[in-house]
């Protein structure tokens, strides 16, 4: 229930269930915290997004992972406030994988700051070996300043070491079978059939 009222956008009824789930002695777990993290987040609640993580070890000795961590950082990169996500990247007691670096580049974007996405861009992509979604976000946080010579560079890094982007998918579960389509396929058995529909 919080995180149905979090994914909705109900921040109020998520944390008032959240209180009662306390009140009746049910004691919250790591995914009840994400639940309020992602609402806070998609709220721009910064207060109490960062009082909620730090009562999960202090009050409910909850040890924040990853998907914790990584609500932080676009709850503070949507918030315009990119020091503090780099401040609290340095808090993280984990190697910064794929996820967190994500997250952060989002953060560049949305704050149009390349400086730091440029400090870090070295590590970064020594991290993330064949994740061309990363890439792709590196080249998006320089276009989206219009720096089209870095984002050319990063696409020719890409090309360079052949990562490709993971292709987005749909599906649809029908007649008790799932089936999936990506963009341009033609490999489904009634491909035709779909296309001429579609034309």
């Amino acid at each position: 229930m919080i995180a149905g009222y979090a994914h909705h956008g109900h921040v109020d009824e998520a944390i008032h269930h959240f209180k009662e789930m306390v009140d009746r002695g049910v004691r919250p777990d790591a995914v009840t915290f994400l639940a309020l993290l992602s609402a806070c987040r998609h709220s721009g609640l910064v207060e109490q997004g960062e009082e909620i993580f730090h009562s999960m070890r202090k009050h409910f000795n909850v040890l924040p992972e990853i998907d914790h961590y990584a609500c932080m950082i676009d709850l503070y990169g949507r918030d315009n406030q990119l020091g503090k996500v780099v401040g609290f990247m340095k808090m993280i007691p984990t190697e910064l994988g794929a996820a967190i670096w994500g997250v952060f580049l989002n953060a560049c974007r949305i704050n149009g700051n390349t400086i730091f996405a440029r400090e870090v861009e070295e590590k970064l992509l020594g991290n993330i070996g064949d994740d061309g979604a990363r890439y792709v976000q590196l080249a998006n946080v320089y276009a989206a300043e219009g720096n089209w010579h870095d984002m050319g560079r990063i696409r020719k890094k890409m090309r360079g070491k052949e990562v490709k982007k993971l292709a987005g998918c749909s599906w649809v579960h029908m007649e008790n079978g799932v089936h999936t389509f990506t963009s341009g396929d033609t490999s489904h058995s009634k491909a035709k059939e779909i296309y001429k529909c579609l034309a």
